[in-house]
Order: C-alpha cells, then structure tokens, then sequence
C-alpha cells in the first residue's frame, strides 16, 4: 500500500503547485494595462412615425 501512495502524493503535488504562481504573475501586468478605453453604450436609433 506504501508504493501506491507515494506516486500519487507527488503527481497531486506538483499539478497544485505549478498553476497557482503562473496566472498571478499574467494577471497583474494585464489589470494594469488597459487596452482598449471604457466607452458607454450608445442607443440604437429608432425611427418613429409622427402621429396623425
């Protein structure tokens, strides 16, 4: 039983282990990068027909 659970604590180890400091080092320059300008939603234009 020894030998079954060797192996799998290090494969759990090492799969947590190399995700978590790579995104944090890609996030922070992107967060503080803003590519393209914050510009507000413009309304579709809709024709209306004058009463009478």
């Amino acid at each position: 039983m020894a030998d079954t659970t060797e192996p799998h604590r290090a494969y759990v180890v090492v799969v947590v282990a190399s995700p978590e400091p790579r995104p944090r080092r890609l996030r922070r320059p992107t967060a503080r990068r803003p590519h393209l300008p914050i510009r507000p939603p413009r309304a579709p234009r809709v024709p209306r027909r004058p009463a009478a």
